[in-house]
């Protein structure tokens, strides 16, 4: 019994028997067919499966959006300034940390300005000064220069292949936020593909002749992210 058993199962025993029956051998030949048939069709059956994008649900964020809302940076502004007929030159270096800017003049005087007032710090106490080409220069935050920017038109916008950054000129009607003044503001922004890294503020005439406005000439404004 177990040798008749162990006879059936042997593979070239079942062969033997498939192909001397005839209904037999046709039901195992459509069999293999079947199988055959099956393994193609899974093969050549396109895919369903559809990777997940990159970031799918996240938007890219828009760098003039994200400047608006910086809250930590270090800063480089240079100044060119009228003050009684005279052309002058700063430059002011500090950082803004906790709605706070501190900063240093070529002097190394360190000043802060909290709420809008300025502070001229002192080993005893720290002392409540008037400067107003520091206030006018640093009234120029991310948040006020993208609402400038908002009120302007683009003027121009230029690939820079050396340093891979983009080059953008705004212009503004300087009557859309003075109604005295005439002419126009320029603000350009020179940013990567992560951040804005640097703005210059100057004014010309309707004929492109540069103007001074509330005494400032040229504000340049370097960043730098910490």
């Amino acid at each position: 019994m177990k040798n008749e058993l162990k006879n059936k199962l042997n593979p070239i025993t079942f062969i033997k028997a498939v192909k001397e029956n005839k209904r037999t051998r046709a039901m195992f030949l459509l069999g293999l067919y079947f199988i055959f048939f099956a393994v193609v069709i899974q093969i050549t059956k396109p895919s369903s499966y559809v990777p997940n994008p990159v970031n799918e649900n996240k938007e890219p964020v828009d760098i003039l959006e994200k400047y608006k809302d910086w809250s930590k940076y270090d800063f480089e502004n240079k100044i060119i300034y009228m003050e009684k007929e005279e052309e002058l030159n700063y430059n002011l270096i500090g950082e803004l940390k906790n709605d706070i800017v501190y900063f240093t003049d070529l002097n190394n005087n360190e000043y802060y300005l909290k709420e809008n007032i300025l502070y001229l710090v002192r080993s005893e106490i720290d002392e409540v000064i008037e400067n107003q080409m520091m206030t006018d220069v640093l009234k120029f935050s991310p948040s006020y220069i993208y609402d400038l920017i908002k009120q302007s038109v683009l003027d121009s916008q230029t690939e820079i292949y050396s340093n891979e950054t983009l080059k953008k000129v705004y212009r503004l009607d300087l009557q859309k936020i003075n109604d005295i003044s005439s002419g126009f503001m320029l603000i350009t922004s020179i940013e990567d593909k992560q951040n804005i890294k640097e703005i210059v503020i100057n004014f010309e005439n309707e004929n492109n002749e540069p103007l001074i406005i509330d005494n400032i000439k040229e504000i340049k404004i370097t960043y730098t992210i910490s």
